[in-house]
């Protein structure tokens, strides 16, 4: 997961992808960087945060990549000094996301 940052301040973006990378490791998800591997991933989650001002948004698409769909995506609207209830509902989004994707494939 490697955030677009945008938007005024882009130092919001990386610190807040690498806290839900790291939520989603601790939930048992196993998290590739493509530079790392030179396997395909199952599903690839694409990010982008945005801040104006007080304010900030953060746009997750989970993609299967073979045949590069988009399977779900989401956006979250939040107060910049709310930043730590942001990620976790992004987590737990994610992860609700990757769950139902893994069972379409297996039951489709």
């Amino acid at each position: 997961m490697r955030p677009t940052m945008t938007g005024a301040d882009s130092a919001l973006a990386l610190p807040f992808m690498n806290a839900i990378e790291a939520s989603l490791v601790r939930s048992g998800v196993q998290v590739f960087s493509s530079a790392v591997t030179a396997t395909q991933p199952t599903f690839v989650i694409e990010s982008s945060v945005q801040r104006s001002g007080h304010r900030a948004r953060v746009n997750v698409r989970l993609v299967d990549p073979d045949p590069a769909v988009a399977v779900w995506a989401t956006q979250l609207d939040f107060a910049v000094d709310s930043v730590f209830a942001a990620q976790d509902e992004v987590a737990v989004r994610v992860i609700a996301a990757l769950s139902a994707a893994q069972a379409r494939r297996r039951d489709p």
